[in-house]
């Protein structure tokens, strides 16, 4: 039985016309996050600019992958999943799936704007700038916030409520590390133009009242 069959039989998810709509949706849009990923990394492999400044964090693809395949596998299984009745029930599948399509569509924008500069480990090259526009204006590490809100969103769409603890528990304090090891780098690559930079945006989410 594949992910699709297993979520649609839900209890969350026991309306044929919200589960059709919530299967397909999250399916690709984390697809299209996957295969985002995959044309980033092989641009990496092909990346031939000289390195200027470079650090190593335990978060990387590798460790992200683990932590969704965990995902996949709690929401697979339904472990620990609330039954929502009624029209919250609906409300909740609706601002779940949302949450996951605009997180999509931030990752997707966020990698776009990066260009050549993503890197599987931190690392600055020669000629590098720093990226400050499109989802840059609104948060500094715009792909792993956006990975936060896809988790958000499928463990509402699902009403899992253990793959919501894991998310919070495990995933927000890995992007946290590595978002902190960027943030360290760049302070050292670009000085006081990141400084302004960081005190116009938040981390994941938007700074209010900038």
């Amino acid at each position: 039985m594949n992910l699709l069959d297993t979520l649609k039989d839900a209890p969350l998810l026991s309306q044929p016309p919200l589960a059709i709509a919530a299967n397909v949706v999250t399916f690709l849009a984390f697809l299209l996050v996957g295969a985002a990923v995959v044309a980033d990394f092989r641009a990496y492999h092909h990346q031939s600019k000289q390195v200027e400044k470079s650090d190593r964090s335990f978060v990387e693809t590798g460790s992200m992958t683990a932590f969704f395949v965990l995902y996949y596998i709690v929401l697979k299984l339904q472990l620990v999943v609330f039954v929502v009745t009624g029209p919250a029930r609906e409300v909740m599948v609706i601002v779940g799936l949302l949450v996951i399509v605009i997180g999509a569509a931030f990752n997707v924008w966020g990698r776009v704007v990066l260009k050549s500069r993503w890197a599987n480990q931190i690392k600055i090259y020669e000629g590098h700038t720093l990226a400050t526009t499109g989802p840059y204006a609104i948060v500094r590490h715009p792909l792993y916030a956006s990975l936060i809100w896809m988790c958000v969103g499928g463990s509402m769409v699902y009403s899992n409520v253990l793959s919501l603890v894991l998310t919070f528990s495990v995933f927000v304090p890995m992007m946290y590390v590595r978002g902190k090891k960027e943030d360290a780098l760049l302070l050292e690559a670009f000085g006081e133009q990141f400084v302004r930079y960081r005190a116009k945006t938040g981390m994941f989410f938007p700074r209010v009242g900038v």
